[in-house]
């Protein structure tokens, strides 16, 4: 499963201490990881290499969007809170991490970044 987040730091970050859990939050980043690139418009089959680790640094907000996306995820399996967030987008807070990286149909403005980001090293 591919991860847009680091295992070992999403970990830390939603207090996950051994290997018992290690399965569900690997479903519950590759599923983030999912809705976010599918946000982003970009297809995992642009970043992917045959699920190994990708060669350029994943920045640190869509990293974090991941790993608070995942979180939400396990929180509210069920999506009781999906009532606060229109349906099918991510929480706000998780859009907010990763907006600058939405690629869009028009030309980008200054603050917007030019260069694909998986593409860079």
């Amino acid at each position: 499963m591919f991860s847009l987040a680091d295992l070992s730091r999403a970990k830390s970050f939603l207090r996950y201490d051994g290997p018992d859990n290690d399965p569900i939050l690997k479903t519950a980043l590759s599923a983030a990881s999912a809705h976010i690139l599918d946000y982003l418009d970009v297809s995992p089959a642009d970043i992917e290499d045959d699920e190994s680790e990708p060669d350029f640094a994943i920045p640190a907000n869509i990293e974090m969007a991941c790993i608070v996306y995942a979180g939400i995820l396990l929180r509210d399996p069920t999506g009781a809170e999906s009532e606060e967030y229109s349906h099918g987008y991510m929480p706000r807070g998780v859009m907010n991490l990763v907006y600058k990286y939405r690629r869009f149909g028009m030309a980008p403005t200054p603050d917007w970044p030019t260069e694909k980001w998986w593409l860079s090293s």
